[in-house]
């Protein structure tokens, strides 16, 4: 039941450095992202992640790893004046994970302008349950900036009715615009999050597909990232996390109770404009 690298590593990736920087006082900012063919962003991710597995009430496994991924954020089309698919390409440089997966991938993504991921096609993984997972993560993850101008202080919610074997349960992620500061050469909204994500679970690439999955991840989350709102990009992240993952495997008659508990802690900084 080891999680493996994959595009949610770091489209789940989000908010940076909290530096020093000029106050404006109570400028109002719009935050929308800026869709521009002309450029390719690149990226650097790295993650430190402590993990344990539990099966049926005994440890499996317990360790420490960690990722270093280049990345670089394109658009590839322009759909109307709110919306645009998006393409990110992975490049996995360092890793202490044992099976980390391939060292280059890409997936594509239909965002709008406020944030919201309205479409995926995940590489090299046709399962429909896979996306289905993707699907409601990105759901959760995403900021979804409000859609008037907005001035530090101002909070908002991104809610999420999700559904579970147990019944409807809310997902809920607060942000709150902190500050507008100057930052590595670009005038950011600091933006500060906490929430908790909400994710069904479902059989992934490789499971058994005689084995039926059951069970949801609880993904606690917090972090602050600074938004260059002229430009309409991501400048910094950083994030911790916890995810607590509950589920059984029933597999030719025999039933598996898992536990998975995962403490993770990433940074992104974007690294050049091509």
């Amino acid at each position: 039941m080891r999680k493996k690298i994959n595009a949610l590593t770091v489209l789940l990736i989000s908010v940076g450095i909290l530096l020093s920087g000029c106050n404006t006082g109570s400028q109002q900012v719009t935050l929308t992202y800026k869709f521009t063919p002309d450029k390719i962003y690149h990226y650097k991710y790295d993650s430190r992640i402590s993990s344990s597995l539990h099966e049926n009430g005994s440890l499996v496994y317990r360790g420490d790893k960690s990722h270093l991924i280049f990345y670089t954020q394109e658009t590839i089309s322009i759909i109307d004046s709110t919306k645009a698919k998006q393409r990110f390409t992975y490049t996995l440089k360092n890793t202490t994970d044992n099976n980390p997966g391939p060292d280059t991938w890409s997936n594509e993504f239909v965002m709008s302008s406020n944030g919201r991921v309205v479409g995926i096609e995940i590489e090299n993984d046709s399962s429909r349950q896979s996306l289905d997972y993707f699907r409601t993560l990105m759901e959760q993850a995403a900021p979804v900036y409000p859609d008037q101008a907005v001035s530090p202080g101002y909070s908002w919610n991104n809610t999420v009715k999700v559904l579970l074997e147990e019944g409807s349960t809310d997902a809920s992620t607060t942000y709150t615009l902190k500050a507008l500061v100057r930052e590595a050469g670009y005038d950011c909204a600091v933006i500060e999050y906490t929430g908790t994500m909400i994710i069904p679970l479902v059989k992934g690439m490789g499971d058994d597909p005689s084995a039926t999955v059951s069970g949801s991840d609880k993904i606690n989350v917090q972090g602050v990232t600074y938004f260059a709102y002229a430009e309409g990009i991501i400048i910094k992240e950083k994030e911790t996390s916890h995810l607590l993952r509950r589920g059984k495997v029933l597999k030719d008659g025999r039933s598996i109770e898992f536990s998975v508990e995962e403490t993770r802690s990433s940074n992104t900084i974007l690294i050049q404009i091509e």
